[in-house]
């Protein structure tokens, strides 16, 4: 997504515009590393989005992640406690 909101920009190039480190962006874009706020606000700069889109996305990202597998440390399914109403309430983000 970060690249489609620069179109043409090479990760490279793109990690120079937003002034981190190549390798850091590349972990972003696989989904092995989170999107910090402060890179929300890079991105949203740099293409006249908003952070709260790009973290929004990320936040999505996050719990398909989760939703996708079970807890491998603790064996607890999410839907399992989505039925016990340990989930966390509505953000309305």
């Amino acid at each position: 997504m970060i690249l489609d909101a620069l179109p043409g920009m090479s990760i490279r190039t793109a990690a120079k515009l937003l002034d981190i480190s190549h390798d850091n962006l590349i972990k972003v874009i696989e989904g092995k590393d989170q999107l910090s706020t402060d890179l929300a606000l890079r991105i949203g700069l740099a293409t006249n989005t908003t952070p709260k889109m790009w973290l929004k996305m990320q936040f999505i990202f996050d719990v398909w992640k989760v939703e996708s597998e079970d807890d491998v440390h603790t064996g607890v399914e999410v839907n399992s406690l989505c039925k016990k109403n340990l989930a966390p309430p509505n953000l309305n983000i």
